[in-house]
């Protein structure tokens, strides 16, 4: 099992805008969920000056009786395809909530690198769901920028935020809240292939093989091993009196700077999960936005491991059959 944490990549920050419109309506009953509000009824004009947050009178830690995801039509949506998304907010409490404003503020964000992408203002009324029922927010999105630029493709996560849970347990206050994401596609259609590449190169005593990569419609991933002598898992994992869950090294040990290109574009992975192979090897699993199905080369590039700095630089031909070679 992959276990996820989070590694201290070197990120490179920027800022873009995205718009879209909104429309605010309710849903047709959605599949799978417990319940599914039907009656405008359910949403309440409120007034517009901010709402005071009641003192929670729950145990410290009680969880917020809410959960949010996205659901859209498609795994992805085209350049020239309008993204139709529902936004669900589900009461999955004992009790009755209410969310005051709605909606909330809406934000997309592109996380490769990090970048604000579009936000949403919030509204002037307030949801109100018993114990069990959920509501779609319907959003339409055009997938151009505040300036009418189209957007590129990848991923893109909806973030709701800044509003607050209240019922008889008591109050909470959400500064941000994922709710999921929407994948634009290259115009020409992503690659699909996996590429067995078992290139293996030592810097500084560390040994990085890069195992193979996996390319879908939908995303990829990229799957290394390191190797180090002076790091073992017996050195820092206790021994267990009965079996456990695979371990995994403590993200401190290895924080890694890590960056590709496909042909002239520079990217960041991302979402890493990492396991002990054996006592002395660490694989590493990225996640990337899907490659565009007329690329040519992938090259990734591994600056820092920890407390080593060095290059280790691998070279991934791309336009060769299903499975090919790296050099």
């Amino acid at each position: 099992m992959w276990t996820g944490v989070k590694i201290g990549f070197v990120f490179i920050l920027a800022v873009a805008v995205l718009a879209g419109c909104v429309e605010e309506r309710l849903s047709q009953p959605t599949p799978g969920k417990t319940s599914t509000l039907s009656t405008p009824e359910s949403i309440t004009t409120s007034t517009p000056a901010p709402l005071p947050i009641p003192t929670p009178h729950t145990a410290p830690g009680q969880p917020i009786p809410l959960i949010i995801n996205i659901s859209t039509s498609k795994s992805f949506y085209m350049p020239s395809e309008e993204a139709r998304i529902e936004i669900i907010f589900e009461n999955v409490g004992s009790k009755p909530i209410a969310i005051r404003p709605f909606p909330p503020e809406i934000r997309i964000v592109h996380y490769t690198p990090f970048r604000i992408v579009k936000s949403f203002s919030p509204g002037n009324k307030e949801l109100k769901l018993t114990s069990g029922e959920s509501f779609a927010y319907l959003l339409s999105w055009n997938q151009k920028d505040e300036n009418g630029n189209r957007v590129n493709p990848g991923h893109y996560h909806l973030e709701v935020r800044n509003f607050t849970v209240e019922s008889t347990d008591g109050g909470w206050r959400v500064d941000a809240m994922s709710s999921g994401r929407v994948l634009i596609q290259h115009p020409q259609g992503a690659m699909e292939k996996k590429i067995t590449v078992n290139e293996s190169q030592t810097v500084n005593n560390v040994t990085v093989t890069l195992d193979r990569v996996n390319l879908t419609a939908t995303g990829g991933e990229i799957r290394v091993l390191l190797q180090t002598p002076e790091i073992r898992v017996s050195d820092i994992t206790p021994p267990q009196p009965t079996p456990t869950s695979e371990p995994t090294p403590p993200p401190e040990i290895f924080p890694i700077s890590a960056y590709y290109m496909v042909d002239d574009e520079k990217l960041i992975p991302y979402s890493p999960g990492f396991k002990w192979v054996d006592d002395e090897k660490i694989m590493i699993s990225w996640q990337i936005d899907p490659v565009p199905a007329d690329a040519r080369e992938m090259i990734l590039v591994i600056t820092g491991i920890g407390e080593y700095s060095g290059l280790w630089k691998f070279t991934i031909p791309l336009d060769k059959n299903k499975d090919g070679g790296g050099k």
